[in-house]
């Protein structure tokens, strides 16, 4: 893909007229700097930055849609993101909502605990004081799902607690982790090494399917229209 230093592509403007675009190759902290200095606040990089450095989690409720509606761009698994799912549930059961969606279309994964926040609340436990959600759950997946937010939606699907809409994830259910990290004594070479085998489905080879395909389109993007949530919203008024 790449010759002299430099990336073809061709781009496809709204009109549907094409023109190909020769994009050079540069240092990430060289092309940082460009950007800094160059750039306008509303640069595609400034909105980079600030959508990086915000939250990776956040809700709220769709009273009309009798949804609640929780995105986790990450796995991360901090007192705060518990914090929040616990509010967000008391919040769903205040108001009587009967529908919730995890959103997990721009996670790239992290730390598989965060699962055991969402999942202590969904299922029926006896080892637990959490007040149980008992309506209908529904996963977002997108081929930008990767590693702990794959296995994330792996459970929900391969245990039966809730629908997966979207796209097929974006790395394959079997896969390794639990890694652990030294410096050889003789070579003094980083090392960092997998311990743990993941078998995460067991009808899926290449990635976790939802079980409604809604793929994005170029007019959906265009248009900014959530095709994904409109299915969830659809199967709902269908119960």
């Amino acid at each position: 893909m790449i010759k002299h230093n430099h990336v073809v592509v061709t781009v496809e403007n709204i009109q549907g007229k094409r023109r190909k675009v020769r994009i050079p190759l540069v240092k990430k902290d060289v092309a940082d700097s460009q950007m800094t200095n160059a750039e306008a606040e509303d640069s595609w990089y400034s909105w980079y930055k600030r959508y990086n450095d915000s939250n990776t989690f956040g809700w709220s409720l769709d009273h009309e849609n009798n949804i609640g509606y929780y995105y986790l761009h990450a796995c991360i698994d901090t007192r705060e993101y518990r914090k929040s799912v616990s509010n967000f549930f008391k919040e769903v059961k205040r108001d009587g909502i009967g529908n919730i969606v995890i959103d997990l279309r721009q996670n790239a994964g992290g730390n598989s605990a965060v699962i055991d926040a969402f999942i202590n609340r969904i299922q029926p436990s006896n080892i637990n004081n959490y007040s149980n959600f008992t309506g209908n759950t529904f996963v977002l997946i997108s081929n930008n799902t990767f590693s702990s937010a794959n296995m994330f939606a792996s459970v929900i699907q391969e245990n039966n607690i809730g629908i997966l809409i979207g796209e097929p994830t974006g790395n394959s259910p079997f896969a390794f982790g639990e890694v652990i990290s030294g410096v050889l004594s003789n070579s003094q070479i980083n090392l960092s090494l997998s311990t743990k085998e993941y078998i995460l489905s067991k009808t899926y080879k290449d990635a976790i399917y939802p079980d409604y395909l809604v793929q994005k389109t170029r007019e959906s993007i265009i248009s900014n229209k959530d095709i994904q949530l409109e299915k969830v919203i659809e199967l709902i008024k269908e119960k």
